[in-house]
């Protein structure tokens, strides 16, 4: 079988082992490919290779492994860049920027992904990709609170996309960038109405991948937020927050209840229920939220909710009852 046959067939199954959440499987299917198959010998087999090379690397980013910054740039394309190069690099960028995020450092991702789309190039992305490359980097203008860049990079992506794209997953990611954004504003109103138009498309309906599911999780997440901002609504809150913790335990590749996703909403939980006076429960869910981030490293893949939500939360919740929540 010729190289590019073989090494598409190999993505294929690492990447339905990494959706599904099993990165080792994943990354054992690629390494005894590269092990036992054949070598790479034209630009298109390389660019194969390079497609491999980001699988990888997205399993190193899953796994929090210590080399995954290294592993980066080891594959590079041949200059001048054919229409496939230019695709497995845009790629690469991403995946770049990905790992930046994924260890907190917003700005270092911020600035590869800046770089990357501001480059003329003759031979531009595929739609889907740029729009997967800009949807990043909407999320992560929202880390740094630069919201009018966000709907700025955002609308023209979201204008050109039509009917048919609406079901893919792209505009979700698109959608849900600029709800984060009209939540930053203050604009819940309108991060509502945005919530409502995702409708039909805002999850497929089977649950089985772990995009799929962080993104349903990410608009669960962003109403559950909207509920909870609004003065008077606690209630409402913790209605939202305990719909959010019963999804996340239908969530395998989250880790369901016991994940760090589970985490953020046990904590927000607390603060809702203080806020209906209710602290025997409040300190149950505090509890169950801070005993998961003993074993549970922080992870950033829903933009806001553990950096300045968490903090918010954990600052309104000091106010209200000082430490004794927190023991």
């Amino acid at each position: 079988m010729p190289y590019y046959l073989h090494a598409s067939v190999v993505l294929f199954q690492s990447t339905l082992y990494r959706v599904d959440g099993d990165f080792v499987k994943s990354e054992s299917t690629i390494r005894d490919f590269m092990f036992k198959g054949p070598q790479p010998e034209t630009r298109r087999d390389r660019a194969l290779q390079g497609r491999l090379h980001i699988s990888q690397l997205d399993n190193k980013i899953r796994v929090y492994d210590r080399n995954a910054a290294s592993f980066i740039y080891r594959w590079e394309a041949e200059q001048p860049l054919s229409s496939l190069e230019m695709e497995v690099t845009s790629r690469l960028q991403g995946v770049a920027a990905r790992y930046f995020q994924s260890i907190g450092d917003f700005e270092a991702a911020r600035a590869s992904l800046e770089q990357f789309l501001s480059l003329d190039s003759s031979s531009p992305i595929r739609a889907n990709t740029r729009r997967l490359l800009i949807g990043r980097l909407a999320d992560l203008y929202c880390e740094t609170e630069e919201y009018a860049k966000v709907v700025d990079i955002l609308q023209p992506e979201l204008d050109s996309i039509t009917a048919p794209d609406r079901s893919r997953r792209p505009f979700r990611r698109l959608m849900l960038a600029l709800v984060e954004a009209n939540i930053g504003l203050d604009r819940l109103q309108s991060a509502e109405l945005l919530i409502q138009d995702l409708g039909e498309y805002s999850a497929p309906l089977e649950l089985d991948n772990l995009h799929d599911q962080q993104l349903h999780m990410r608009r669960l997440l962003a109403v559950a937020r909207i509920a909870h901002m609004r003065s008077g609504n606690h209630h409402q809150a913790v209605l939202s927050w305990s719909f959010c913790l019963k999804e996340v335990a239908q969530m395998h590749t989250l880790k369901a209840k016991g994940g760090f996703t589970a985490a953020m909403i046990y904590l927000s939980l607390a603060r809702a229920q203080l806020g209906v006076g209710n602290e025997d429960d409040a300190r149950n869910s505090w509890a169950a939220g801070t005993e998961i981030l003993r074993s549970e490293k922080c992870e950033f893949w829903i933009p806001i909710v553990p950096t300045i939500w968490l903090r918010k939360i954990a600052t309104e919740v000091y106010e209200l009852r000082g430490n004794p929540i927190l023991e």
